[in-house]
């Protein structure tokens, strides 16, 4: 068993276990082999939105594509919900930006 960590650019330690990536890549084949590009949208991010209860979404655009991130934060450290490649950056951006690298 896996679990893979990386930091959101609020610091927070966020965990992608392995049978969330089983879960992701089973309802999301597109994004079976990008695990590198997922973590590195937690990481480094082009925007992060507000999602729908307590998580946050972050997006990142790899070779023309979205991949967007969703995944909660606590006090000290955070867990990846969910991934998946997207055409709908904008409907994200409504949601609210919370940070952005051009900011």
């Amino acid at each position: 068993m896996f679990v893979k960590i990386t930091r959101s650019i609020f610091g927070k330690r966020i965990r992608l276990t392995e049978e969330r990536w089983q879960h992701i890549t089973q309802r999301h084949p597109e994004v079976a082999r990008r695990l590198v590009e997922v973590l590195e949208t937690i990481s480094d991010p082009d925007i992060v939105t507000s999602g729908w209860e307590a998580e946050v979404i972050a997006i990142r655009k790899f070779e023309g594509q979205d991949i967007a991130v969703i995944y909660k934060e606590g006090k000290t450290d955070g867990f990846v919900i969910t991934a998946f490649q997207t055409r709908s950056r904008k409907y994200f951006e409504k949601r609210g930006i919370i940070w952005s690298k051009q900011n």
